[in-house]
């Protein structure tokens, strides 16, 4: 008996006010504030997603279009080591391009749940 696996297509797009939502987000922790609820007054102006739907806004970042700061700051808040740790207590930061792969494999891990 031949059995075919259909694979599917994760499609998550967001909308043009979702864009900016996420986009707001991304600038906002850059400058070590709370994002949530500036971005949320800002560009929803109060505007709920219909109930089951938030904002997938992890799995439509491209990384590479922002800064390290930023970067680091996402990861801060995700709760991603951004440090390399080699027999010293503190660690150096990751350069940009591991920090980026990590990223990725958090944006893999979280799309594979939708």
């Amino acid at each position: 008996m031949n059995t075919i696996k259909k694979t599917r297509v994760k499609d998550i797009r967001l909308t043009l006010k979702g864009r900016k939502y996420c986009s707001c987000l991304m600038k906002v922790r850059g400058k070590g504030t709370a994002p949530y609820g500036i971005c949320y007054k800002s560009v929803l102006r109060g505007q709920r997603p219909p109930k089951g739907q938030g904002i997938a806004c992890t799995v439509n970042y491209r990384f590479t279009d922002y800064t390290n700061k930023e970067l680091r700051e996402y990861a801060r808040e995700k709760r991603i080591n951004s440090k390399y740790v080699r027999g010293t207590k503190k660690g150096r930061l990751l350069s940009r391009n591991n920090l980026i792969q990590k990223l990725r494999r958090y944006q893999k891990e979280k799309l594979d749940t939708y």
